[in-house]
């Protein structure tokens, strides 16, 4: 159902061992956006989250082309976990590190962001990966 208009809101996720969770999906219709559903929706996800849970990632795409989902993101508070070094070339990152966000939840603070390495797989597959694709944040 990915990339699949949706006359309803909805929210899929799924838990990764005891500490981490990841919201796969978070759909809200254009016609319902900026009312505030989306929030309510994933704040209620979260608050039903085991209490063992430390921390909620997230790979942010905007499905249909016209959102703010960086932005939607990080007004509840989650972060990019890397920090682009400024003598790394940006189009050197992995695209789906700039695409990445965590938040710290029930009482775990969110971490701060770590400066990226590069390893293999991001030498080989970096492939036009540019600063407007994502939100991991260049040094300065």
């Amino acid at each position: 159902m990915v990339g699949e208009a949706s006359e309803e809101p909805y929210i899929n996720g799924h838990l990764s061992g005891d500490k981490l969770a990841w919201v796969d999906m978070l759909y809200v219709p254009r016609n319902m956006r900026g009312t505030g559903v989306g929030t309510k929706m994933y704040l209620d996800w979260e608050n039903r989250l085991p209490p063992t849970v430390e921390r909620v990632l997230i790979h942010v795409s905007d499905t249909d082309g016209d959102g703010q989902p960086f932005e939607f993101w990080e007004t509840l508070g989650f972060d990019s976990p890397f920090f682009i070094p400024h003598w790394m070339d940006i189009s050197e990152v992995h695209e789906d590190a700039l695409a990445r966000m965590w938040k710290g939840v029930n009482g775990h603070p969110t971490p701060k962001p770590e400066e990226y390495e590069l390893d293999d797989d991001d030498l080989d597959e970096a492939s036009g990966a540019s600063a407007s694709s994502g939100v991991a944040r260049q040094a300065p």
